[in-house]
């Protein structure tokens, strides 16, 4: 083999594999970036389908600590009425960029979290949170494995959680 096929055949694997990075960080953005529009447009079923089998939401607890919610327990909070209420009445989760991290068939990404309330004078922020979102790619592409969500409220675990999604350690 010829310098020039070798040095060819490196430049067009180097490229193959930036290409993969980027597609990878596409997928996982396109991934973050419908969960709200789903949650507010009542698609419950939908939001739970872009989790593993094994998936879980940890919402964060003023005393501190998360409380976990498998997927049947995060289905019934997303088709509840509250949910349905909001959703009536005009309401957006939305999700800031998020800083993602892949390690093979694993990533991690942080990102901070609003939800807007429609009123009669426009929209109020009625929560702000930081988001640490565990992800797994599975045969169907890249699914949420754990997501994290504590209310950006002072409190140390808001703070702990916002430096190890920063940081990219797993959360506790």
């Amino acid at each position: 083999m010829t310098a020039d096929v070798r040095l060819l055949e490196e430049r067009i694997a180097a490229l193959e594999a930036k290409l993969g990075a980027a597609q990878d960080h596409l997928d996982i953005l396109n991934l973050i970036g419908s969960y709200g529009p789903l949650v507010d447009s009542g698609a419950a079923h939908d939001v739970i389908g872009l989790y593993a089998g094994d998936g879980e939401f940890h919402q964060g607890v003023p005393q501190g600590g998360f409380l976990p919610l498998d997927l049947k327990a995060l289905h019934a909070v997303y088709a509840g009425k509250d949910a349905r209420d909001w959703s009536e009445n005009g309401c957006c989760h939305v999700n800031a960029v998020p800083r993602i991290r892949i390690d093979g068939d694993s990533a991690q990404a942080s990102n901070f979290s609003l939800v807007l309330m429609a009123r009669e004078d426009g929209f109020s922020v009625t929560r702000a949170a930081i988001n640490d979102w565990r992800l797994r790619r599975e045969t169907g592409g890249w699914v949420i494995k754990d997501r994290y969500n504590h209310p950006v409220d002072g409190s140390a675990q808001s703070h702990q959680l916002m430096r190890r999604a920063g940081e990219g350690a797993p959360a506790d």
